[in-house]
């Protein structure tokens, strides 16, 4: 299940260069949402919405950090966004990733791959 929303975005910030870091307020996705899921982001003035995985889950703040760097116009569109603007995503999507208890894992990522192994990591 999946949620459709505009959203408050309540924190943002730039962790590299055309790399932000961005907090939105939707407690029902962040309910609903698992480590390795994504989101879709609509950037005004384009037709297709672009995939950026949540980085952070806070269910007890009702929040979703998405990390993602600017790839094109789509992108640099989005991250013209700020604090107290709202965005339009659909979210959680994708089959998020599955935790054996006990087990022990190794997370490698790259780049902007990185952001959403921060929950599995927790875990």
């Amino acid at each position: 299940m999946y949620k459709q929303g505009n959203y408050p975005i309540i924190a943002k910030r730039a962790i590299g260069r055309g790399v932000f870091d961005v907090t939105i307020s939707c407690p029902e996705v962040a309910e609903l949402a698992q480590a390795g899921q994504f989101a879709q982001v609509a950037a005004e003035g384009f037709f297709l919405r672009r995939p950026i995985s949540i980085c952070d889950i806070d269910k007890q703040a009702g929040t979703i950090r998405l990390v993602f760097e600017v790839r094109g116009k789509g992108t640099d569109k989005i991250s013209e966004l700020n604090v107290g603007q709202n965005i339009d995503i659909i979210a959680p999507l994708g089959h998020g990733f599955t935790f054996i208890e006990g087990a022990k894992a190794v997370c490698i990522g790259g780049g902007i791959g990185t952001p959403p192994m921060l929950p599995l990591a927790k875990h």
